[in-house]
């Protein structure tokens, strides 16, 4: 529960930041900023995911649940 609470506040902080730092994204480099910052963090998270989410090839949906 403690990390599900520490994700959840950390969450929580960023939507709050967000606003912010694409106005300006924006400001400083205009539409091409804003769709670089959105487009980097979402490749961020796709590399965070591929090294660090559980493998789910060829695994059922049973044995999905035990990674959990």
């Amino acid at each position: 529960m403690r990390g599900a609470g520490l994700c959840n506040a950390i969450g929580r902080a960023v939507r709050m930041a967000v606003p912010y730092v694409v106005v300006w994204a924006f400001e400083a480099f205009g539409i091409v900023g804003v769709v670089t910052l959105i487009g980097g963090t979402l490749l961020a998270q796709d590399v965070i995911v591929a090294l660090f989410g559980p493998e789910t090839r060829r695994c059922s949906l049973e044995e999905l649940e035990t990674h959990a």
